[in-house]
């Protein structure tokens, strides 16, 4: 007979004062849906919010930002992660078709917005 296994995600949010993550911890199961999580601040004119992953060999990936409500997602993440904003302050994060190599520590950062113009 066949046996199974389940695959257990951990996502940890950081979170600084100026910035805060929810939930701070979660686990699912690889192959379920999606996850969400979701990232605040109340700086003023920071409009730029950019999501980082670092997994468990603590290398860092840039996975996309938001510029108001534009998301520019890295071009091997953008199939399964979508990145949304409600309001000046809030974002979201989600992961679809969830696997283990999802598993990971989750940062999101806020910057204010510069034009590529000179």
């Amino acid at each position: 007979g066949g046996s199974s296994t389940h695959l257990f995600l951990c996502f940890s949010l950081k979170a600084t004062q100026k910035v805060s993550q929810t939930p701070l911890q979660v686990i699912k199961f690889a192959g379920d849906s999606t996850n969400e999580m979701k990232c605040s601040h109340k700086q003023s004119k920071f409009d730029d919010i950019l999501w980082y992953k670092q997994d468990k060999s603590a290398t860092f990936k840039f996975l996309g930002f938001l510029v108001q409500t534009n998301a520019y997602l890295e071009h091997d993440v953008e199939d399964r992660i979508h990145l949304s904003r409600n309001g000046d302050f809030d974002a979201t994060l989600s992961i679809r078709n969830l696997t283990v190599e999802d598993s990971a520590v989750y940062f999101c950062a806020v910057r204010q917005h510069t034009s590529d113009a000179q």
